[in-house]
């Protein structure tokens, strides 16, 4: 008998290791329940909703702006924890729709509260649907193209999501994933197969775990020229009291212009009496996502449009279009024949050697101010710009 029963108690057995195992690597469905009734019943700004990660619902936030940018971003809290906790992650959900972007915070997969960071690596397997899911959402709120912001556990969540291509490649959506800023990385996991922009974010008195991979992850990131560090003086890991340093940090991040240079700017100089001019220059995007000039502002002419040449039947003709877009890595040069700016309905006389200010609005919710000379023709067509 003891011999009949032994493969059966060695099947049981293995039957329990595996089945204990894979309970263990599960996300805890009771704990994020709680969680999501808790706030549900405490919620002072924006919406309690349940997204679906293709096996069981899971809570998200989504916290509106009044006029929202078409740039919406996704939030990612940290270990253990709920996508409303106080510290770093309430403060980021509610005060950057107040700043004009549509935010989603996601109950990612969680353990029990004894949990420690190893445990989380198996769970990992569980993040890509439910970023999948967030970014689906924002879509249909508007976005047309998404910023991740992680905290902690979150940012090593993060990682492991946009490390992997075929993440990109199983998406149901098409919606782009412009950057990155991952707030409190433990470690340098997953950085060097991150090539859109990361700003890494953290505290002077962050954990020590963060501290002292500080420099690994910039080694990591050597490959990526739009990977940028930044210490927050003072803060630590939840950057307790410190809640307007960390959003005036992440603001001043998404609204970076510097992925922008403009270089050769000039007006053309015009006879007195002419209506119209325009201006031309060179559009330099050094980041991994292409960027698109939408509109140019100024208080020289009436209206600024955006124009180009083009042939038709042996014909040159002008006509306004929406945007000029800059590819990765890349520049575009505004001249004549090609790309320009249109001055219409000009405000005053121009002359060379005289000074116009125009603005540059940018697809990324980026602005850039610049100071133009004006040119002569004959001066502009020398210069090649």
């Amino acid at each position: 008998m003891k011999l009949l029963n032994k493969p059966v108690t060695l099947t049981f057995l293995l039957f329990l290791v595996i089945t204990t195992t894979a309970t263990s690597f599960a996300s805890d469905r009771e704990k994020e329940k709680r969680w999501a009734d808790q706030i549900a019943d405490s919620l002072l700004d924006g919406d309690a909703i349940y997204l679906n990660d293709g096996e069981a619902e899971f809570l998200a936030i989504d916290t509106r702006a009044d006029d929202p940018k078409d740039t919406g971003i996704i939030i990612i809290h940290g270990i253990g924890i709920h996508p409303d906790w106080e510290t770093v992650i309430q403060p980021l959900r509610v005060q950057l729709a107040a700043n004009g972007w549509n935010t989603l915070s996601l109950q990612m997969p969680i353990l029990g509260n004894d949990a420690t960071g190893q445990d989380y690596e198996p769970l990992m397997k569980e993040v890509p649907a439910r970023i999948d899911a967030g970014i689906r959402q924002l879509t249909k709120s508007g976005a047309k193209k998404v910023i991740i912001i992680a905290h902690s556990m979150g940012s090593r969540m993060a990682n492991y999501y946009l490390a992997r291509k075929k993440v990109y490649q199983e998406a149901q959506t098409e919606t782009p994933i412009v950057a990155y800023i991952g707030i409190g990385m433990g470690s340098s996991d997953d950085l060097d197969r991150i090539k859109i922009p990361v700003l890494d974010l953290f505290g002077e008195k962050d954990l020590p775990s963060v501290l002292s991979s500080a420099p690994l992850r910039v080694k990591a990131s050597e490959n990526n020229k739009n990977y940028k560090q930044q210490m927050i003086a003072g803060a630590d890991h939840f950057f307790v009291d410190q809640d307007d340093e960390l959003v005036k940090a992440v603001i001043s991040a998404l609204t970076d212009s510097n992925i922008i240079n403009i270089k050769n700017a000039y007006v053309r100089e015009v006879p007195p009496g002419m209506p119209t001019s325009a201006s031309f220059l060179t559009l330099q995007n050094v980041s991994n996502s292409e960027i698109s000039l939408t509109k140019v502002t100024g208080n020289i002419a009436k209206n600024i449009e955006l124009h180009e040449h083009t042939h038709k039947n042996g014909m040159m003709e002008m006509r306004q279009i929406d945007k000029i877009s800059i590819p990765a890595n890349s520049s575009v040069e505004l001249k004549p024949g090609g790309y320009h700016i249109m001055l219409i309905g000009l405000t005053k006389k121009i002359k060379s050697g005289d000074k116009v200010k125009l603005t540059l609005e940018f697809s990324n919710d980026t602005k850039k101010e610049i100071t133009v000379e004006v040119k002569n023709i004959m001066q502009g067509m020398k210069s090649g710009s």
